[in-house]
């Protein structure tokens, strides 16, 4: 059995030269998916937003989406896991 490793940076055609092995017979193993990395930004991005919306609206709440913020977070998390939190009151 051969084994095959495809490297290279984002458009650089990796998953059409997968695609084109896996037609020959080839099997496709993604170390991106086994790494839990979300490699496309806009589906970080998604998951972000979808996540966070569910977790406000679970306690009646309402997602501010801050475009800045939104863009931070895409960008410094590879498998992004929204969490939500309380913040106690502070007493005197």
């Amino acid at each position: 059995m051969k084994i095959v490793g495809l490297t290279g940076g984002i458009g650089s055609g990796k998953s059409t030269v997968a695609e084109m092995l896996v037609a020959r017979g080839a099997r496709l193993v993604d170390a991106d998916k086994l790494a839990r990395v979300v490699v496309d930004p806009e589906e970080r991005r998604r998951r972000i937003l979808e996540q966070a919306r569910g977790l406000a609206a679970e306690v009646g709440g309402e997602l501010l989406e801050e475009e800045d913020l939104i863009q931070t977070l895409v960008f410094i998390t590879e498998y992004p896991v929204a969490v939500r939190g309380t913040f106690h009151e502070r007493r005197p």
